[in-house]
């Protein structure tokens, strides 16, 4: 919904981008065209910009700026047709994050260099970041710039009318009526004169925002699934600890003539009121959280929660409670029965499961719940190995034996399992994001790109190889182009020799013996492609770039890199024309950024700041993060609370027991010493159980990305786990200690209770 949002507010109704490409040789096109074709009379509206990378000087210091120029009234009705802004012919509106990052109020005056020349702005507007309008950009009206943006990127146009200048452009936005066939107005702009070189497509790429939402989200949407499929058995084990505490008084209504459908009102009406109470509250905070979120990533987007799925999640409670009030009614003769008739419904589980499912680590974890449920009902042996550890006393070993055999003390224990993998897998999915973002832009060893050249590429070449302060690579550079219905941000061509000057990709010598001898076209990929496309060495696969041009390429080999987002083809036997340059600083980076600026944007040549683009990325990921480990304390907070009164639950089932153990004259140091070791094994039994399952989860956690079609890269969780272990150690001995001084207070209570 967030990247649904962002596209929504920065697009609007627009349903067609035209814009030249890094593929063509051209930097803007003229509307004419358009205007005068049969498409004109289909147009609602469009929005007409000519943004360009060029510098401003502010204190001596040169920055690079993005200038954002259309005409007053287009800016007013993208921004707010509710606006008004008034501009004198050197005015400018900025935006809040670019005024706040180089300290410009408003009246403030920056020297913006057009060209040759360099034109004093003064600060007339500031207003919030906004769609398009973002970041270090600028507006100012296109009819003070235009000609002087135009003649500078083609000087052979100096001579043309005032007028025509107005109709250039390099982003051109197209909103039409209803009723309109877009594809069929696609085919006839694409026949325009001089409009077959230029990309008219969506003004946004459904396929990379869908693979954002994979990439951001399905990890984390994978975990808490997980985590919600055993809570519903943590949910299921609260009823029956509930249910079976209420087991005698029930009973001992049913002696005084209480009916089983009385027993049954009685029973709904006590869990309905915590249930739609606890519902509620859930469901006010899920609306919160999610609220917040969206305000912390600085998304204009407002959460509205889904009803139909609310209601299932509600429907999901209710069979689990009316399971439970199966257990509570059924006596004594009937349990072999239920006992029966979980096992059938495991093995139904099992058989749907084995049906709709062909991975094998969906139905671990499909059979684990399965298991969990029937533990929970079924008889099962009672660890009495577990009572060894009392050796040399009777009295507490078979003390520690009736607790085995209370039905709420095997539910606790599952409750028990599954906080405990719960906290584990939420420790490991914030280590993985942590991961993620750390190992993200260790790949890049070069500082900028300088693109946008659409002529003299060979004498801006010797200028770079007579500079000493930068190490350069001439590259063909592409961006958006699609293997396999997977949408690549990065495609470079590079000389197969620089490969490891500028990147850290640790590619194997075998794929860059073959990359680099090879004569056809051959490119080096992601390993993601491999697993969930089974592409292997020496493959073909076919590349459409943005044009719609596709090129076959032989596959050398496959390197590992986080949201596999760059492919990487051999510059010696690309056809198109070298574009851009990749350079890599020698010395001071600051320095070399600030020469480059002002040698190049003059010409309005773009120099890239990779590492800055790399950190608003590297900022927005860490985020998000930030927002799902804000969840993640929700849900730890959630399931600690849950064991803590569930705790309290399990004491009013076994405080007889703890009464025993002072009417048979154990003292209060002995007492608690029981409680102590009967502590310790608890914690020792489901320690050991959980971490075995969470160690098979990690042995096959890849299998379970590449069901969701998902690719992520494997790291070391050993530090992960051992938090996990820390957190689950102080939080459980610390509800213990609580609870063993109840236990021994209460037990010395109500053995003297028992003696008067």
């Amino acid at each position: 919904m967030y990247y649904n949002n962002e596209t929504s507010s920065t697009y609007h109704d627009y349903q067609l981008k035209i814009n030249p490409t890094l593929e063509s040789n051209s930097r803007f096109f003229s509307i004419t065209p358009l205007l005068n074709s049969s498409v004109k009379d289909e147009l609602k509206r469009y929005l007409q910009l000519f943004e360009i990378e060029t510098t401003f000087t502010l204190d001596s210091d040169i920055h690079s700026v993005t200038l954002f120029s259309t005409s007053i009234a287009s800016f007013t009705d993208y921004i707010n047709p509710n606006n008004t802004f008034v501009l004198l012919p050197n005015d400018a509106i900025i935006t809040s994050s670019f005024a706040k990052k180089h300290d410009i109020d408003l009246f403030d005056t920056v020297d913006i260099q057009l060209g040759d020349k360099k034109i004093k702005y003064q600060v007339a507007y500031i207003i919030n970041d906004y769609g398009l309008f973002k970041d270090e950009r600028v507006f100012v009206d296109q009819k003070s710039i235009l000609k002087t943006l135009i003649t500078t990127l083609d000087p052979s146009l100096s001579n043309l009318p005032e007028v025509i200048y107005e109709r250039f452009t390099n982003q051109l936005y197209l909103s039409f009526y209803d009723g309109v066939d877009i594809e069929q107005v696609k085919t006839t702009l694409e026949t325009l004169p001089g409009y077959q070189n230029l990309s008219i497509s969506h003004p946004f790429n459904q396929q990379r925002i869908n693979q954002n939402i994979q990439i951001t989200a399905t990890f984390f949407t994978i975990i808490l699934s997980i985590i919600s499929l055993t809570l519903l058995v943590f949910f299921y084990t609260n009823l029956q600890i509930i249910s079976l505490n209420r087991h005698t008084q029930y009973q001992n209504l049913r002696t005084i003539g209480f009916k089983n459908k009385q027993i049954y009102l009685l029973f709904l009406t006590e869990i309905y009121i915590s249930l739609i109470i606890g519902f509620v509250i859930g469901f006010i905070l899920s609306y919160f959280v999610i609220d917040y979120g969206f305000y912390f990533l600085g998304s204009t987007a407002s959460y509205k929660i889904n009803l139909s799925k609310a209601f299932v999640v509600f429907g999901i409670m209710n069979l689990l409670v009316f399971i439970s009030l199966g257990v509570l009614l059924s006596d004594k003769k009937r349990e072999t029965q239920t006992s029966k008739t979980a096992i059938k419904i495991f093995f139904v589980c099992l058989i749907v499961a084995i049906l709709l499912y062909t991975k094998n680590v969906v139905l671990i974890i499909l059979i684990t719940v399965a298991f969990l449920f029937m533990f929970c009902t079924l008889k099962l042996p009672h660890l009495f190995f577990a009572t060894r550890k009392f050796k040399g006393n009777i009295l507490t070993a078979n003390l520690f034996k009736m607790t085995l055999m209370k039905k709420t003390f095997k539910a606790y224990i599952v409750s028990l399992f599954i906080v405990f993998l719960s906290v584990f897998l939420l420790f490991y999915a914030n280590r993985h994001m942590s991961e993620r973002i750390k190992h993200y832009g260790s790949f890049y060893q070069f500082d900028f790109y300088i693109t946008g050249i659409t002529q003299n590429f060979t004498s801006i070449e010797d200028e770079l190889s007579k500079r000493t302060d930068l190490q350069f690579s001439p590259i063909v550079f592409d961006t958006n182009v699609t293997i396999n219905d997977h949408v690549v941000m990065e495609f470079v061509s590079i000389n197969p020799d620089d490969i490891s000057i500028y990147y850290d990709l640790n590619i194997s010598k075998d794929a860059l013996t073959l990359f680099k001898e090879n004569q056809e076209p051959t490119i080096i990929l992601p390993y993601a492609f491999k697993a969930l496309y089974g592409l292997n060495v020496l493959d073909d696969v076919v590349i459409t770039t943005t044009l719609g041009n596709q090129t076959s390429y032989i596959i050398s080999g496959f390197f590992d890199k986080e949201l596999s987002n760059l492919v990487i083809s051999n510059l010696n036997t690309e056809n198109k024309n070298r574009n851009s340059f990749m350079i890599k600083s020698l010395d001071d980076k600051q320095v070399l950024k600030t020469s480059l600026l002002s040698t190049f944007q003059k010409r309005l040549i773009v120099v890239y700041d990779y590492n800055s683009s790399l950190s608003r990325q590297l900022i927005e990921m860490k985020q998000i993060q930030s927002y799902l480990n804000l969840i993640i304390c929700f849900i730890l907070v959630s399931l600690m609370l849950s064991l803590a009164n569930q705790q309290t639950l399990l004491y009013q089932s076994l405080k007889d027991n703890y009464v025993k153990l002072s009417v048979l004259g154990l003292a209060k140091d002995k007492r608690r010493k029981y409680l102590i070791k009967e502590s310790w094994l608890i914690f020792i039994l489901t320690m050991v159980f959980t971490y075995g399952f969470y160690l098979v989860f990690l042995t096959l956690i890849s299998d379970l990305y590449l069901s969701f079609f998902l690719y992520e890269i494997s790291y070391d969780y050993h530090l992960a786990s051992l938090f996990a272990f820390i957190f689950i150690t102080v939080f459980y001995f610390m509800i213990r200690y609580f609870y063993q001084k109840t236990a021994i207070r209460e037990s010395f209570s109500s053995h003297f209770q028992n003696f008067d």
